[in-house]
């Protein structure tokens, strides 16, 4: 299954009232086209697999907004895919929600076909999480200015005293392995470019940190693309959550 690496944070700041666990395990993935036969099920399969309840998708493929449900065949299990794509059926984002928690689902936005937000009744505090796709370094500056304007458009307008935010996804930006205030952790990857200093600026004008650079792993663990050569390996996906709650995250790593 050709795709990126995913990237999972695990978390015990919501309570969804469950029996046998009160952790919530989100991800983001870049799956490089939902079109091919079999991939959504291959995709809800890995979720079961690693039990992630809420998982981002980018790069889809699919034209169009909106929902639907599906299942796995062998379990029955449930799952919801909310999804916002474009006219040419290029980019395009998701969220695929396991169906446990289906109900928690308050309301989405299908932003555009770069970003998608959710919001989730938790207690205490609701859950406010942006999937994006975001795009190249080498795109124009307009194209990656507007990203950026529309995020902070999108948190602004349902942004609320307490709530927990999450951005997360294929930001295309290296970050760097060098530790900068309470932002990055020591435990990136490369050096930081152009496109990391954007995702560092949104993640301090937001509150957030960088969640996949503050947990030690190996440093050839850490990479979530790689390049068609086989060699060139980058750490380009994040997953950015509001400081407040940094201790309520167990872990965040790539898998």
């Amino acid at each position: 299954m050709l795709c990126d690496r995913l990237t999972i944070l695990s978390t015990n700041i919501p309570s969804f009232h469950r029996r046998n666990n009160s952790i919530l395990t989100v991800g983001t993935w870049n799956v490089r086209n939902l079109h091919q036969t079999g991939k959504l099920e291959n995709v809800m399969q890995e979720m079961r697999r690693m039990n992630i309840d809420i998982l981002g998708i980018a790069e889809t493929f699919w034209g169009g907004m909106g929902d639907l449900e599906t299942m796995l065949p062998e379990t029955e299990e449930k799952f919801q895919v909310i999804f916002s794509g474009g006219d040419k059926k290029r980019k395009g984002v998701a969220f695929i929600i396991h169906g446990r928690l289906r109900d928690s689902v308050k309301n989405y936005d299908n932003v555009s076909d770069r970003i998608i937000q959710i919001r989730l009744k938790t207690a205490p505090v609701e859950m406010n999480i942006i999937q994006v796709y975001a795009p190249t370094s080498d795109a124009e500056l307009e194209v990656i200015d507007k990203f950026y304007e529309d995020i902070e458009k999108v948190v602004k307008s349902s942004k609320r005293f307490q709530d927990c935010l999450i951005i997360m996804g294929d930001l295309n930006g290296k970050v760097g392995e060098i530790k900068d205030d309470d932002v990055v952790g020591p435990f990136g990857l490369g050096q930081r470019n152009e496109q990391g200093q954007r995702i560092v600026e949104c993640s301090r004008n937001h509150n957030l940190i960088v969640a996949n650079t503050w947990f030690q792993t190996k440093k050839n663990n850490r990479h979530t693309w790689t390049a068609p050569d086989g060699k060139t390996r980058n750490q380009i996906d994040y997953i950015l959550i509001d400081k407040s709650y940094r201790n309520g995250v167990r872990n965040c790593k790539a898998r």
